[in-house]
């Protein structure tokens, strides 16, 4: 029954309210192929299974987890202009150390301090235009980006315990040694007419060797490549999140 408004007339529900709901009876009625619901043959899988008795040594133990997680979300910000989209994403990981945590299920009470110490966390979080808005007049939108990636690897930290670095040092790390990052990624030249292969960019960008185009290390996360003019660019924001992740993986 319709609840009465302030106004005297009667509520009443939203058309969109009940899209869901009518879709779905209408799917119910239809008649269609899923493959997904459908098991296959498996009997494949029966030579791909090896038990832990046939592997040549046995598997070290689980010293430390590392989990990682990251979300984004896209809006228009501009009235009248739906193609204006600022986008925002947050990166997020935690590095447990196992080996605490199976000493302390040995004790008979758990020490509170030394579980704490255990978990360390990092939180990365980041916002950009990604459709429809520019670093600057005459450029692209994949220019635009580029850009924008190596000013935020550059400025955004990852600041836990005794770490304190950015973005960018812990691309370098990751692409180096433990311990020492490298002195230069390889990038994948973006310029549709060069597209030069594994250019040497260090920290502070270099021009490429086939085109000259002015490279950033964070060229080789090559977010650029699913950035488009006409889209609202959800997918390479999903990727840039998932980007920060990988570089914040300290521990």
């Amino acid at each position: 029954m319709p609840y009465e408004t302030f106004s005297g007339g009667f509520e009443r529900a939203s058309r969109l309210g009940h899209a869901t709901a009518a879709v779905r009876a209408l799917a119910d009625k239809a008649d269609f192929f899923v493959p997904g619901e459908r098991l296959g043959d498996t009997t494949w899988l029966r030579d791909r299974i090896r038990p832990r008795s046939d592997l040549p040594r046995p598997a070290p133990a689980l010293k430390a987890a590392l989990a990682i997680d990251g979300s984004h979300v896209v809006e228009s910000v501009r009235d009248g202009m739906p193609s204006v989209v600022y986008g925002y994403a947050q990166a997020a990981a935690a590095f447990v150390d196992l080996e605490v945590m199976e000493n302390q299920r040995a004790q008979r009470f758990v020490d509170p301090v030394a579980i704490a110490e255990a978990v360390n966390s990092a939180l990365v979080s980041l916002d950009l235009p990604v459709a429809g808005a520019y670093t600057r007049p005459g450029i692209d939108i994949a220019t635009s980006w580029r850009e924008l990636v190596a000013q935020l690897f550059a400025t955004k930290k990852v600041q836990v315990n005794r770490l304190d670095q950015s973005l960018l040092d812990l691309l370098m790390l990751v692409h180096g040694t433990p311990g020492t990052p490298a002195p230069h990624v390889p990038v994948h030249c973006p310029a549709p007419e060069c597209g030069t292969d594994d250019v040497p960019v260090p920290a502070d960008g270099a021009p490429c060797t086939g085109c000259g185009l002015a490279l950033h290390p964070t060229d080789t996360l090559r977010l650029q490549e699913a950035v488009s003019e006409e889209g609202r660019n959800e997918e390479p924001l999903g990727g840039f999140g998932r980007s920060s992740n990988c570089s914040s993986s300290w521990g």
